[in-house]
């Protein structure tokens, strides 16, 4: 019978065990541009990635880098989802398996349900994690042609910034992105 409870347990903990901390080494980045997308995100890139890049600015800022992958910042509100009234530095957590516990309308709950869905199908992620910045937290949703990562502010509910890859290894997420958040 003890056994059927210990496994229990490990199941439970596993099962609900939350988003990883997602570690990487912080290294220096030499000559940078910083870029401020709002009032979230600042972020600091290696000039050396803007060598034969494109960036054109649509909505957000794309950057179409000379080896043909790409990534865009794009800033979410929660006015954009549709429900201005909610927490944004909530929605990460919602895109990486949390599920919205408390007073949340029906339609809330079932729009993250399909929005996460959607994420996966896109993404296919095979890691996900969190890692502290500055100001906030940062999410990711690591997938091998697609990624999502989402920047969040402590002391701003209102909007989030999501930077989206495509063709990036995660080396290269690590070194051409993810330093300059810290």
């Amino acid at each position: 019978m003890r056994w059927i409870a210990l496994v229990l347990a490990v199941i439970g903990a596993s099962c609900f065990a939350g988003i990883p901390d997602y570690k990487f080494d912080k290294k220096e980045i030499g000559s940078h541009i910083n870029l401020s997308a709002n009032s979230v995100a600042k972020l600091s890139l290696p000039l050396s990635i803007l060598e034969s890049a494109n960036i054109v600015g649509v909505d957000g800022l794309v950057v179409v880098l000379k080896d043909r992958s790409a990534f865009s910042i794009d800033t979410l509100s929660s006015k954009d989802i549709g429900y201005p009234e909610s927490d944004m530095r909530l929605w990460p957590k919602f895109m990486l398996g949390e599920e919205p516990v408390g007073d949340y309308p029906p339609n809330y709950v079932e729009d993250v349900k399909k929005s996460r869905q959607v994420l996966v199908e896109s993404n296919k992620p095979y890691k996900t994690g969190q890692f502290k910045t500055e100001n906030g937290k940062c999410f990711l949703l690591m997938g091998k042609e697609k990624t999502s990562i989402y920047i969040t502010d402590n002391s701003n509910k209102e909007i989030i910034t999501l930077i989206t890859t495509t063709g990036m290894t995660e080396e290269k997420i690590q070194e051409y992105i993810l330093q300059g958040v810290l």
